[in-house]
């Protein structure tokens, strides 16, 4: 007889407890009570570590959160992608998760500045730049009947 040893498929050992489910889906019923969500779901990264989604309303369906859990760190994203927060403490991720949706984007002061500084930049090639231009232009005409006269 060829006894073959079983091994749990690797989706079953990274997969949400029933109590990480439990306060992962208390997220998602918070964001459900304010109007801000309409369904949650499951799922795995390509190395199967295990996701948890909450979609914003029908019938755009746009994910608002994410919580992943890649070892024993959970990590906290926004729809966008964006990190809000990471760390081993399922409770803490949690009660971030839990704040309105608004809070999530914040334009930082790196981000204003950016703004500030691209807007500058616009401003100096759509006016600047093309005054200097005329100005180089008429000192290359002149410039050679002053050095004829020295």
């Amino acid at each position: 007889m060829n006894v073959i040893p079983f091994m749990p498929a690797a989706s079953a050992l990274r997969s949400w407890s029933p109590r990480e489910l439990e306060a992962l889906v208390s997220v998602y019923e918070t964001h459900a009570a304010r109007g801000d969500a309409s369904s949650w779901d499951v799922g795995a990264t390509e190395f199967e570590d295990p996701q948890f989604f909450v979609f914003g309303p029908t019938p755009e369906l746009d994910c608002i959160v994410a919580i992943s859990r890649v070892g024993r760190i959970y990590v906290l994203e926004n729809g966008t992608g964006q990190v809000l927060d990471e760390g081993t403490s399922l409770d803490n991720v949690v009660s971030r998760a839990k704040a309105p949706v608004t809070e999530y984007k914040p334009l930082g002061l790196i981000a204003r500045v950016t703004v500030v500084l691209t807007a500058i930049r616009v401003a100096f090639h759509e006016r600047i730049e093309p005054f200097l231009a005329e100005s180089e232009e008429v000192l290359l005409r002149v410039a050679p009947q002053f050095a004829a006269l020295v």
